[in-house]
C-alpha cells in the first residue's frame, strides 16, 4: 500500500473529480457529513471553511493505491475499515471526509478529499503531510500484512494478517465510527456509511455469529 496527501484549494473540483461518472467505483465512507453528493459535501465543508477566513487550501486530496497482489481481500466492508484507520492515524478525527474507490485504472485505489478545517476552526497542518501518508500507509501494511510500496515479494507466510478490531468506544457490532454532523449544519437528517470492523481475510458474517 502507498499513499500521498497534498493541500489543495479547490475542494469542489476535487469532489467532482471523484464521484465522476466512469471513474466511481464505490463510496466507501462519510465521516462528519450528512450529503452524499459532491454539491452537498462541497457545500458542508465550504460551511466548516468560512469560519477560517485566512486559509487559502482548506482541503486534503488523499490516495492511497493498493498493491495487486493484495486487491483479491480487499472487499467492501476491508476497504471500508482502510479508509478509517488510514484517516484516524492522520489525526483526521475531528475533520469532514469522504472516501470513494476508483475503478478507472488497473490498480486499485482509494481517494479521500478532507476539510482542512477542523469543526473546532483549528487548520490541519501540512508540514511534509505528503512524508506522513507515506509512513501511515507504510505502518498499517506491516500491521495488518499487506505489502509496502514498491514491494515486490510476496509476504511471509508466517506473517499473518492482523485483525482489524473494532475502536474502544464503539457500541455497534459494526464499528460505526463515523460521525454525524449536526442538524444545525443541515435540516435533512444525517445519514452516514458505516465503518466496519474486519479481519482483511475473513468473511464479515463472523462479526454477527
Amino acid at each position: 500500500m502507498i499513499a500521498k496527501c497534498k493541500a489543495i484549494a479547490h475542494g469542489g473540483n476535487a469532489l467532482e473529480y471523484i464521484f465522476r461518472e466512469g471513474k466511481l467505483g464505490r463510496l466507501l465512507a462519510l465521516h462528519n457529513l450528512c450529503g452524499e453528493t459532491p454539491k452537498e459535501i462541497h457545500e458542508e465543508m465550504r460551511l466548516i471553511g468560512d469560519y477560517n477566513s485566512r486559509c487559502k487550501n482548506k482541503f486534503l486530496r488523499i490516495e492511497i493505491g493498493i498493491a495487486p497482489q493484495d486487491e483479491p481481500q480487499m472487499t467492501f466492508k476491508t476497504l471500508n475499515r482502510l479508509a478509517l484507520l488510514f484517516a484516524k492515524q492522520m489525526g483526521l478525527d475531528d475533520h469532514q471526509w469522504v472516501a470513494v474507490t476508483h475503478k478507472d485504472t488497473d490498480n486499485l485505489h482509494i481517494h479521500i478529499i478532507a476539510n482542512r478545517i477542523s469543526l473546532g476552526g483549528q487548520v490541519y497542518d501540512t508540514t511534509f503531510v505528503s512524508n506522513r501518508a507515506a509512513r501511515v500507509a507504510e505502518e498499517l501494511s506491516l500491521k495488518y500484512g499487506l505489502t509496502i510500496a514498491n514491494e515486490v515479494r510476496s509476504v511471509r507466510p508466517h506473517r499473518k494478517p492482523k485483525p482489524i478490531l473494532k475502536e474502544s468506544g464503539q457500541s455497534s457490532r459494526f464499528g460505526i465510527s463515523a460521525t454525524p454532523c449536526s442538524r444545525s449544519t443541515k435540516e435533512k437528517a444525517c445519514r452516514v456509511i458505516p465503518c466496519f470492523s474486519t479481519n482483511f481475510t475473513e468473511a464479515a458474517s463472523r462479526s454477527s455469529a
